[in-house]
């Protein structure tokens, strides 16, 4: 038995392919992406994020898929808390990749 409604996924599906540059482009807060080495964005995708909105900080893990929080789960905790650890010491956000 699905853990989910096949109706409810297929309507978040289709809306997740919309473009929506400008709420990303608007985002005030501190932002980590995080890429997995076999993840769903091919590196022209990653590009265009980064450089819509070039104080987000990038991290590229050098394994993983798009479920990388839980097949690459080491890497990622790494990367994030590192991350998280920085931000709370320095109070403010430092671009960077």
């Amino acid at each position: 038995v699905p853990r989910f409604d096949a109706a409810v996924m297929q309507r978040v599906i289709e809306v997740v392919h919309e473009p929506r540059w400008d709420e990303w482009e608007a985002l005030t807060v501190p932002t980590l992406a995080v890429f997995a080495k076999h993840g769903m964005f091919g590196n022209d995708d990653r590009e265009a994020l980064i450089r819509r909105r070039s104080q987000t900080d990038r991290i590229d893990l050098d394994g993983g898929s798009h479920d990388a929080h839980l097949d690459a789960f080491d890497m990622w905790i790494d990367v994030l808390s590192r991350w998280l650890a920085r931000e709370r010491i320095n109070g403010t956000h430092a671009s960077g990749r």
